[in-house]
């Protein structure tokens, strides 16, 4: 019984000095349409030569990287959090089969294409980073920019709306 009062008599100390205790919030879920701002960068980057901007998107719809989505279901407005997401959970794996040979007459503009320019392939529709520039053909990277690195993020929940608030 002491032990109960003694309890009891610190709930209330804490109380009275101001402290409350946390409260419940709405989190992000599915189907909601969250508001965020950010900053991206990689392992290579220093965080002031980041992506620095603001996203809407709805969650759970994949409209932005599935670590990124899977990092923010779940956060409160106005919670902030730091992470890093695995190649896998970001732009994907690097894959050499998308490092391929291409006739350059199949090139938009293929004027004074230089290595590191990116290219479009017309039949394809594809853009690519040109990686060496040959007689007739050019050496083109169809991965993501980003494919094979960490991605680490700063993200803050400015707001979001519920699924079910949409249309009110």
């Amino acid at each position: 019984m002491i032990e109960l009062r003694f309890a009891l008599f610190l709930f209330l100390l804490v109380l009275s000095q101001g402290c409350v205790l946390p409260q419940e919030c709405d989190k992000i879920g599915p189907g909601d349409l969250v508001w965020l701002e950010y900053r991206g960068w990689t392992d290579f980057q220093e965080e002031s030569e980041v992506v620095d901007d603001n996203m809407l998107f709805i969650a759970g719809e994949g409209q932005v990287l599935q670590g990124l989505e899977d990092e923010v279901i779940g956060m409160c407005r106005g919670d902030e959090k730091r992470f890093r997401l695995p190649p896998e959970k970001a732009f994907g794996l690097r894959n050499e089969n998308l490092v391929i040979e291409v006739p350059i007459e199949l090139i938009e503009d293929a004027e004074g294409i230089h290595p590191g320019a990116f290219v479009e392939v017309r039949e394809e529709k594809r853009i690519g980073l040109v990686i060496d520039v040959r007689q007739s053909t050019l050496i083109v990277d169809f991965n993501p920019v980003f494919a094979g690195e960490h991605i680490n993020y700063w993200v803050k929940v400015v707001n979001f709306k519920e699924k079910e608030d949409w249309n009110a």
